[in-house]
């Protein structure tokens, strides 16, 4: 794995984060879940390991029963989409 800088060094301030990546009051019924309100924090996490895209896609494919569920309820392996969208969504704060 990577070495990673100091976090607020590599993605600006932790105010910025908090602001783009505050979880609702609801998301604690879905705590550890993939499929629940925490995609953003998985994507904060894979950027402080130093995952590069790839890296985090493949780490989602290794959640099956996620994937299962996920594509029974909607038709496609959500949880993965919307890890890497959040992922996408800090490349401006750590820019």
């Amino acid at each position: 794995m990577r070495q990673v800088g100091a976090f607020p060094q590599q993605v600006g301030s932790f105010s910025q984060l908090h602001k783009l990546h505050t979880l609702p009051p609801q998301s604690t019924k879905c705590a550890g879940h993939l499929s629940g309100h925490r995609q953003p924090f998985f994507a904060v996490y894979a950027h402080l390991y130093g995952l590069a895209r790839d890296e985090l896609a493949y780490i989602l494919d290794t959640f099956p029963i996620v994937r299962r569920k996920d594509e029974e309820k909607y038709g496609e392996y959500r949880a993965k989409r919307m890890v890497l969208e959040a992922l996408e969504s800090l490349k401006p704060l750590i820019e």
